[in-house]
């Protein structure tokens, strides 16, 4: 006669993986995308700017520096690229931009490379005599963001108006979501 049943065991080592099982159904099909063309601008999206400031007025502290000018004023509107407003580049597309700057400056001068109202870079260069110093920085933008390139206390800045060697140039890199 079976005695009486007595407690279950330890568990036991564990085994090896089984072999796959059948593949599964097939999902739905996406929506289709739409024909992309390379050659045709509504495909690419774009913002970008080069301008030059040409004024002979000294140049007002811890604001805008007035860009003004289009570099190359002879080609067609949308190779221009946008305008700044009172030297400030407002974003229309949200994205990763790259920004430039050159400037000419007698012995030193100090800038700043300001988001709203966040500076995000700060650069000094000093010289015996003139001196064109530049920079550049990489800033993620969202739409409505404004960039501006603006003179410290510290700063000479040559007020020539024929002179064309302050230039501020920046471009969309690529558009984020």
């Amino acid at each position: 006669m079976p005695g009486v049943r007595g407690p279950p065991g330890r568990p036991g080592m564990k085994g090896d993986v089984g072999l796959p099982g059948p593949p599964g159904f097939p999902g739905q099909p996406g929506e289709k995308g739409r024909a992309f063309n390379p050659s045709n601008p509504s495909n690419q999206e774009s913002s970008f700017f080069s301008q030059k400031r040409v004024t002979s007025q000294p140049q007002e502290l811890d604001t805008a520096i007035n860009f003004n000018r289009e570099i190359l004023p002879d080609l067609e509107p949308q190779f221009q690229g946008v305008s700044l407003t009172n030297g400030s580049f407002t974003c229309t597309i949200k994205g990763i931009y790259f920004f430039s700057y050159h400037v000419s400056a007698k012995s030193r001068v100090c800038l700043k490379l300001v988001k709203g109202s966040d500076t995000h870079l700060m650069m000094c260069d000093m010289a015996d005599g003139y001196l064109v110093t530049s920079g550049s920085a990489v800033l993620e933008l969202n739409v409505g963001d404004a960039v501006s390139l603006q003179a410290t206390r510290y700063n000479s800045i040559v007020t020539i108006q024929s002179s064309t060697s302050h230039t501020f140039t920046g471009f969309l890199i690529f558009p984020t979501t």
